[in-house]
């Protein structure tokens, strides 16, 4: 019984945990679903139809996969 809760345990925090959300929280972004996989990400203008989560960091920056940037 022990190790099942334990197992249990793990799936729960690995799902829940996403390092990349909590970077885009603490700099400045608002982790979102986007409706395009070019999100809002520096190195991606063209994307396909697709749902996708992803860094938000407003009209004048992109997310670079770690911290919201200026657009160039």
């Amino acid at each position: 019984m022990k190790i099942f809760l334990l197992v249990i345990l793990i799936l729960f925090i690995s799902g829940c945990y996403n390092p990349e959300r909590d970077a885009c929280n603490k700099n400045g972004g608002q982790w979102r679903g986007f409706s395009d996989s070019s999100a809002d990400k520096c190195d991606q203008s063209i994307g396909a139809d697709v749902i996708i989560q992803s860094c938000d960091c407003g009209p004048d920056e992109c997310w670079d996969g770690v911290t919201c940037v200026p657009n160039k």
